[in-house]
């Protein structure tokens, strides 16, 4: 027969265990918090959409703009160097 210890200092430690745990494993959950920073990053580009759509237009033009120049300077290099 098996005893059960039920004495207050232990169901603490049981109780502080497992927060510490809870929260390691929050931390740990890295695709929950990528889901939840980009459902965060959503939300605020459609508010800024609705509030300002100038500042979100010059922000889309500007990101297209700024990929646009990279893919075009990565070409350059290629072509230039002979890079197969």
């Amino acid at each position: 027969m098996t005893k059960t210890i039920s004495d207050p200092e232990t169901e603490r430690l049981r109780a502080e265990l497992g927060d510490t745990l809870d929260q390691l494993v929050d931390q740990l959950n890295f695709s929950r918090r990528i889901d939840e920073k980009v459902a965060e990053i959503q939300y605020k580009a459609n508010e800024l959409r609705k509030k300002k759509p100038l500042v979100f237009a010059a922000g889309v033009a500007g990101a297209a703009a700024a990929t646009g120049l990279v893919v075009w300077g990565v070409v350059r290099y290629i072509t230039r160097c002979g890079c197969k």
